[in-house]
């Protein structure tokens, strides 16, 4: 009998520059490294099961809303011939979904991770990029790269035009992460804002312009400056994300509360309409004691991340 085998994979938060990046300009993306998705894999005679938040008994169910981890399976087991049976899939996670967080792409690494080590077929980079790429194109039709990029990596990276380039940051901050409660819509958002992009709309054009020179600005600052500078940035693309109408008024409720509660910046991440926003500080007591009040209002869902 094989042995188990474990993997794991982080989420990512864009720092700034969501949407804009879309219409080549650059973006700012860190790995989401509190929030972790788990995968164990072990031997069991029968058909394939899952036990997980999305799927409970048979994985290769009709309808089960884990397209992408099927169609990666099967392409899995072909590649290497492989029998379709015999395996007990366990995902575990402190990451939500459908919260612009990363957790298609990180989910599929980390399940893909531990076929290989179940297996004990040796594997590279380049290898998980193949099977994640295989998941994301069911739940993308056009993934751009940075969620796959940004969980592969523990760097700080500024994406732009479909390169990556690292980022060392000239000083250290705090990011506490909040769930709005409600979930992101990416697809929904993107193809919104492209409508408007076509149809030539003044105010959008000009607002994605702004997102993208505030991502660049914010690079430099964050190579170059301060934190006080950098999160004027980080408060100001906010504006511009709620001109193009992809904030919702739960996120807005949560970054006017951060802000009234010792943030030096917050603004939404990801694809918006739901999803999470993130309040930036400079020290972590900071940190714990905004947790601690976001919380009594009937917060469930925060993390605290260092970035440096």
């Amino acid at each position: 009998m094989k042995s188990p085998a474990f993997a794991s994979a982080h989420g990512k938060i864009i720092i700034i520059g969501e949407h804009s990046v879309v219409y080549q300009y650059g973006a700012i993306v860190a790995p989401f490294t509190q929030a972790l998705i788990n995968v164990r894999i072990e031997e069991k005679a029968g058909e394939i099961l899952i036990d997980s938040a999305y799927q409970n008994g048979l994985f290769f169910a009709k309808d089960a809303p884990i397209e992408g981890l099927q169609t990666l399976l099967s392409s899995f087991l072909l590649k290497y011939n492989l029998p379709s049976k015999d395996l007990n899939i366990t995902i575990t996670s402190n990451m939500l979904s459908r919260r612009g967080i990363g957790s298609s792409a990180a989910v599929a690494k980390a399940f893909v991770e531990a076929l290989f080590k179940f297996f004990e077929i040796a594997y590279t980079r380049n290898d998980l990029v193949e099977f994640i790429k295989i998941s994301e194109l069911v739940y993308h039709a056009k993934p751009s790269g940075i969620d796959m990029t940004a969980i592969l990596s523990d760097d700080l990276l500024w994406y732009q035009a479909g390169k990556f380039v690292p980022i060392k940051p000239k000083f250290s901050f705090y990011v506490v992460v909040v769930d709005s409660g409600t979930a992101s819509q990416t697809k929904l958002s993107v193809s919104q804002v492209k409508d408007r992009v076509d149809a030539h709309d003044p105010d959008v054009i000009a607002a994605l312009a702004a997102l993208g020179d505030l991502a660049a600005r914010a690079r430099w600052e964050l190579e170059n400056g301060n934190l006080a500078s950098f999160a004027k940035l980080i408060r100001a693309s906010q504006t511009h994300l709620t001109t193009i109408g992809v904030s919702t008024r739960e996120l807005e409720q949560l970054i006017d509360f951060s802000l009234e509660h010792g943030a030096l910046a917050a603004k939404l991440t990801g694809g918006g309409q739901g999803g999470c926003m993130f309040a930036l500080f400079e020290e972590y007591n900071k940190c714990e004691k905004f947790v601690k009040i976001i919380k009594e209002q009937g917060v469930s869902h925060t993390w605290i991340m260092k970035i440096d």
